[in-house]
């Protein structure tokens, strides 16, 4: 689920910064960049880190700060999405 959210977060930033015929590699793509790896590597570590889970029918164990990172990026994307249409 992240992998394919944030894969869009940058996937969008650099079809953004980038001229029709090649790929432009600028601050705004590498602070995308930085920020997909960050939420990656939260969603990587922090979940056992913190140990906070809540138990969903029937009976899985789900993070909440996976849950959280998911909003994040998801909330990211839609931003994103939306500035695109205007």
């Amino acid at each position: 689920f992240g992998h394919g959210v944030w894969t869009g977060i940058l996937g969008a930033v650099l079809f953004r910064e980038s001229g029709p015929r090649h790929f432009r590699i600028d601050l705004p793509v590498i602070l995308a960049y930085l920020l997909v790896s960050v939420l990656h590597g939260f969603w990587d570590g922090l979940p056992a880190a913190i140990g906070l889970y809540i138990i969903v029918p029937p009976g899985f164990p789900i993070s909440v700060v996976t849950i959280v990172i998911a909003i994040v990026g998801i909330v990211i994307l839609i931003v994103m999405y939306r500035r695109a249409l205007h």
